[in-house]
């Protein structure tokens, strides 16, 4: 059974949102060490194989991920009937051809560079998971704090004598949290699976308009969309990381070879990116607009929240038509 190509490894979603909702609070690296690892342990194959033959099928959905994300956020579209997904269709023990442990007796190798864009090339589709709920919640709130703490210091008439005071304490605290401000809300595309290499080579690699987002977020601020778009125009595919370093070679080369140029490379991932969050903004603004009953079946089914402030779709759909018309994030 292990003949079954890579790419051609489907679960059915209703079998994937069963994992999904009995494992909410865990990451998927304990997924696949607790779970996956020793379930396939003796035949060091894919869990795949160990999934009843009515629920594989052939994937529609490509689903990127970081796997410091949750399982819980690992939602598919709602249109979706089944999905690739790694920590499943790929053997996690690791093994490759001519490598230890491997032998004429072991079929599941793991995939390439090449046979994982040849992936996402045929099944067409690719929606990608960002989990950043609790990281980006905590800095708007550190914001928020710093914004009630300077109008504190307006209000004693002590605000302009602070500001020139290196010595003050008061001077010293707010330094303290505009700098945890400023590293909580600077580097957001740390915080998302766009400083993945697998994840950028795999967005950069899916057909033109097939790109979609799921973000497991508790709020929709306005504050979050922003600075989730500085975050957007500095992604860069060369700084993009990946443990294997043959594979960063690999998937840089893929890279240059469509592109020619990292900027080029660079321009298109910037955009891509944000078209797929405008899309996904204006799902959920189109949930804000449902009944109470329906705005919780969407919740149920994608795990974020409906969204009901205008500004934040308004902000969304400028910066996407300044992206498609070529001025970019300037």
């Amino acid at each position: 059974p292990t003949e079954t190509p890579v790419k051609d490894r489907g679960i059915c979603v209703e079998w994937w949102m069963e994992v999904v909702n009995r494992a909410p609070f865990a990451s998927t690296r304990p997924f696949v060490e607790c779970l996956v690892k020793p379930v396939t342990r003796v035949h060091r194959c894919a869990l795949y194989f160990f999934i009843p033959p009515k629920y594989r099928r052939k994937p529609d959905v490509f689903l990127s991920h970081s796997w410091d994300g949750s399982v819980w956020d690992m939602r598919p579209p709602s249109d979706a009937n089944s999905l690739w997904v790694d920590t499943v269709v790929v053997n996690q023990h690791p093994i490759i051809q001519g490598g230890e442990g491997s032998s004429h007796e072991v079929s599941d190798l793991f995939p390439d560079v090449g046979q994982i864009r040849n992936s996402v090339e045929q099944i067409g589709r690719t929606h990608v998971v960002v989990p950043m709920e609790h990281s980006v919640g905590h800095a708007i709130e550190m914001e928020r704090e710093l914004a009630n703490f300077r109008k504190e210091l307006s209000s004693l008439g002590l605000e302009e004598e602070i500001s020139r005071s290196g010595t003050n304490s008061d001077n010293q605290e707010a330094d303290v949290k505009k700098e945890r401000v400023h590293s909580d809300l600077t580097p957001i595309a740390d915080l998302i699976p766009f400083r993945r290499s697998w994840c950028v080579f795999e967005m950069i690699f899916t057909p033109e308009g097939q790109l979609s987002v799921h973000t497991g977020w508790n709020g929709r601020e306005l504050a979050l969309y922003q600075s989730l778009v500085n975050a957007i125009a500095q992604l860069r595919v060369e700084t993009a990381e990946t443990k294997s370093h043959t594979d960063k070679q690999d998937i840089d080369n893929f890279v240059l070879e469509r592109y020619g140029t990292f900027d080029r490379a660079n321009s298109e991932l910037r955009k891509i990116t944000c078209i797929a969050f405008r899309k996904e903004v204006q799902e959920a603004f189109h949930a804000g607009q449902l009944s109470k009953e329906d705005q919780a079946l969407y919740f149920q089914r994608t795990g974020a929240v409906p969204l009901h402030d205008k500004t934040v779709l308004d902000f969304y759909e400028e910066k996407a038509r300044e992206i498609e018309s070529g001025m970019g994030f300037e």
